[in-house]
């Protein structure tokens, strides 16, 4: 085929300009390319990887903190063991999506009751009352339980069957949290109160109606906590060591405190006999009249308070009568608050993190065991063995920095061949590459000396490291590897 000068030409120009417009091309789809992958990466970081790392986090820390309570809360548990933890985890997870306190603190709650004496079924069964009353009462778990169990027990309501002893605890609650609600006391200090006052409420075989009945007649007065806890034991006492002493002074003035049976009578009708007696008289002679029917300085302040109130006891004592379910009925008018409807979202997604962690964890600790391998195979190499793994661990170390560093360079030697294309036509490109290259020969061969040296200085290295390398060593070393699954 021939072809005139001019023909050549025009066709080394056409042929030119499509080989740039072709390099145009290619340029800007790598460009749009990379623009994408930076976007879909960033997206990617912030709003997938960034998350599941946080959330991956944050699962192990409340899943740890949850286990930590409930396997110790299983020390302290009577008959409890470990085949037991599930079943304790489930009851505290499963509750703590109803209400609004976190399935840790209901864990904590276990080791409290285990302290207090009681079993694992009990603490299960009276969990959900506990959380109530300590809801009600704004206090946490374990200041509920300790509270609860100390009044229960002062009061000789315990039961060592789970559900009747469940009952007699809501009992407790309704009580504490209805003295609370009429009265200008707070659950807290009913609960306070009720340390000093049950021991002889339970020796009177008092119902707790009426010692609470007392109690929220006492806090209408100004006397609360442990203190009103300790006048009300004092007037129990006193009422008793004053008729049996001065009884002919008591009959005579047609007073009892004992029925037919020689049973104490109610607290409230011993006062009301009292405030007869003392109808018309002034604080002197009340004061008076108390002494001489045996009542000593000590309890005649709390007496006193108690005289006049005698309608507003009973009152409280038949009210508390009919009280059942009080605490239920309070906490699930509070739970209907946004913030406690938000702190049982929280919970359900608490227990998602817990559920999430646990399988998290599982894998971890079987980490354990291979550590245990590898150290044991650690231990058995001699010092140069190990000195020698630390050695090649530090060149293996330096790999991915000379990695990136080779990649900038590459990216650099790139580019200047873009800037050859872009600038001339294919074949210009070609000559200009060959002279750079020829150009540069003599520094490539100098590299090429300086990485023959390096290498062969690296090699001379690790040869002197094997020296003193042994068969013992070897046979470790592949225990070393397969544990690696090399």
């Amino acid at each position: 085929m021939q072809m005139d000068l001019g023909t050549l030409v025009a066709h080394l120009k056409l042929d030119n300009q499509s080989y740039l417009s072709g390099m145009a091309s290619v340029n800007r789809s790598l460009d749009h390319l990379s623009n994408k992958m930076y976007s879909f990466g960033l997206k990617m970081g912030l709003y997938v990887t960034a998350p599941l790392v946080l959330l991956g986090r944050s699962s192990i820390k409340e899943f740890s903190a949850f286990d930590k309570a409930i396997t110790r809360s299983i020390g302290f548990l009577k008959d409890a063991n470990l085949s037991m933890k599930e079943e304790l985890a489930e009851t505290a997870l499963n509750l703590s999506t109803k209400v609004a306190t976190s399935a840790t603190n209901l864990a904590k709650g276990y080791e409290e009751m285990g302290q207090a004496g009681m079993g694992y079924k009990k603490a299960m069964e009276v969990l959900p009352e506990v959380e109530k009353f300590a809801y009600v009462g704004m206090m946490e778990m374990t200041e509920a339980v300790k509270y609860l169990t100390k009044s229960q027990r002062a009061l000789g309501m315990e039961m060592e069957d789970p559900i009747k002893n469940m009952e007699q605890m809501k009992r407790v609650s309704d009580n504490l949290t209805y003295a609370a609600i009429e009265s200008t006391a707070k659950v807290l200090d009913f609960s306070e109160a009720m340390k000093n006052a049950g021991p002889m409420l339970r020796v009177l075989n008092k119902e707790i109606e009426e010692g609470v009945a007392a109690l929220m007649t006492l806090a209408n007065q100004g006397h609360v906590g442990s203190e009103a806890g300790t006048q009300l034991y004092m007037v129990y006492r006193d009422l008793q060591r004053a008729f049996i002493t001065h009884k002919s002074t008591w009959k005579e003035f047609g007073l009892d405190v004992y029925n037919a049976s020689r049973n104490m009578l109610p607290l409230h009708d011993i006062i009301a006999q009292l405030e007869v007696m003392f109808g018309n008289l002034t604080d002197e002679g009340m004061r008076t009249a108390l002494m001489l029917l045996g009542f000593q300085d000590r309890s005649l302040r709390a007496t006193q308070a108690m005289i006049g109130q005698s309608n507003m006891m009973r009152r409280f004592y038949h009210d508390l009568k009919d009280i059942a379910g009080i605490t239920d009925r309070v906490a699930k008018i509070n739970l209907t608050s946004f913030a406690d409807q938000m702190e049982i979202i929280k919970n359900k997604f608490n227990v998602i993190k817990i559920a999430i962690a646990g399988i998290i964890a599982d894998q971890l600790l079987k980490l354990g065991d291979v550590i245990d391998r590898l150290l044991m195979i650690w231990k058995g190499l001699t010092e140069e063995a190990q000195k020698w793994i630390v050695y090649m661990a530090e060149i293996m170390a330096l790999i991915g920095p000379l990695s990136i560093a080779a990649a900038f360079l590459l990216k650099g030697f790139s580019g200047l061949l873009a800037v050859f294309a872009a600038l001339v036509s294919p074949m210009g490109a070609l000559l200009t590459l060959l002279g750079y290259l020829a150009l540069s020969s003599t520094k490539v061969a100098e590299a090429f000396e300086g990485l023959k040296d390096t290498a062969t200085s690296l090699y001379q290295t690790v040869t002197e490291k094997f020296r003193n390398w042994t068969e013992e060593d070897t046979v470790n070393m592949q225990k070393y590897v397969e544990m690696l699954g090399v």
